[in-house]
């Protein structure tokens, strides 16, 4: 089984497939390889319309309960507990088919339903294989205090294109928490393993809403109005950061609103790495056949490959940004006074890469 609320708009798989029913309001084309590959191994595949999308009567409640009561309410109707009913309003019977187990699969949206029906105990569903599905709908939209979409999943670790690692736990087994210091230079600033001797060091910068991520990375070493950038020396060996980095700051802001943002960044040659376009997928010219074809559904589907960037010499690590209203709770706001001075703490997205040795990191 495949919940979804994409069989009529988004589609499902590579290639955005879609439901298409026949004259006689029947499944005529299945979207992904499931009936083809499964259906002739034994199996039954069901492909659920959520709550209130596409055939599925209601209202969809960005997983609210009748989303989440979508597929185990199919099981209910499977095993005879629940009235099951057509388009026309029509009771059709339970199926016959039905062997009392199912097993959910499903990606983001899909895999989030499959997690919320097994939480229910519903009988008759035996397994879920869910994958990338939101988990937490604040961390899914939201990143201290700041709205915004921030996906950053970690399930194996693409330790360099095509080679993915497992370890028993995350961050990886060995790896120890490391304090870096924002010390003062001639033109970038500098990350450095001690603070800097001496006095208390400031600097000061104007906020752009107009500058993009490739304005806040490029040019490092000049000193621009909108921005600061802090590099270290160059690496005498590969450093590997396995986790969620942290910035603390002392700052004032002269409003009483205002978002800080922090960019972690491997300037250096370029090397072999995943791009993010596209989620770093290709959909290739060559397909393959997954099991029997039908009049409408041929069971073929295009390939799909990495996409792999090897151009980069500045690449962004991992980014966070805080609301300063959040600077103690992500619930609650609480504004600032202007110029008057603040300790900010936040997160940047967690992540696991390595930074090859002769290279140097921003922040």
């Amino acid at each position: 089984m495949d919940a979804s609320p994409y069989y009529s708009t988004l589609g499902r798989g590579n290639e955005s497939q879609l439901k298409v029913d026949d004259a006689d309001g029947l499944l005529s084309k299945w979207p992904l390889f499931l009936d083809n590959s499964f259906v002739p191994r034994g199996y039954a595949v069901a492909l659920v319309d959520m709550t209130g999308t596409n055939h599925s009567t209601g209202c969809p409640t960005v997983q609210g309960v009748t989303d989440n009561l979508a597929a185990a309410t199919v099981i209910d109707w499977f095993k005879g507990r629940r009235v099951g009913r057509g388009q026309d309003g029509a009771a059709v019977p339970a199926p016959g088919w039905f062997n009392g187990k199912t097993g959910m699969i499903g990606k983001a949206y899909d895999g989030s339903l499959a997690a919320a029906s097994a939480v229910t105990g519903v009988d008759g569903l035996t397994t879920i294989v869910a994958e990338s599905g939101p988990y937490d709908y604040y961390d899914y939209t939201r990143s201290n205090g700041v709205i915004q979409r921030g996906n950053h999943y970690v399930a194996s670790i693409e330790t360099a294109p095509g080679t993915l690692t497992d370890f028993a736990s995350w961050p990886v087994p060995g790896a120890q928490p490391t304090q870096l210091f924002l010390t003062s230079g001639a033109n970038a600033g500098t990350l450095s393993l001690a603070p800097q001797a001496g006095g208390e060091q400031t600097t000061t910068f104007t906020d752009s809403t107009s500058q993009r991520e490739t304005a806040m990375i490029g040019d490092e070493t000049t000193v621009t109005a909108n921005r600061r950038v802090f590099l270290s020396p160059p690496l005498a060996e590969p450093v590997r950061i396995s986790g969620t980095p942290v910035v603390q700051l002392d700052a004032s802001a002269n409003k009483t609103s205002t978002h800080l943002g922090a960019i972690l960044v491997d300037y250096g040659p370029a090397f072999p790495r995943v791009s993010r376009t596209s989620d770093g997928v290709q959909t290739l010219t060559t397909s393959n056949s997954w099991g029997q074809a039908s009049a409408t559904d041929n069971g073929c589907y295009k390939d799909v490959g990495e996409r792999i960037d090897t151009t980069s010499v500045r690449w962004r690590v991992t980014k966070g940004v805080l609301d300063a209203g959040h600077r103690t709770s992500r619930l609650a706001t609480t504004p600032i006074v202007a110029d008057q001075r603040y300790p900010f703490s936040f997160p940047l997205l967690p992540n696991d890469y390595t930074f090859p040795a002769g290279t140097g990191s921003g922040s």
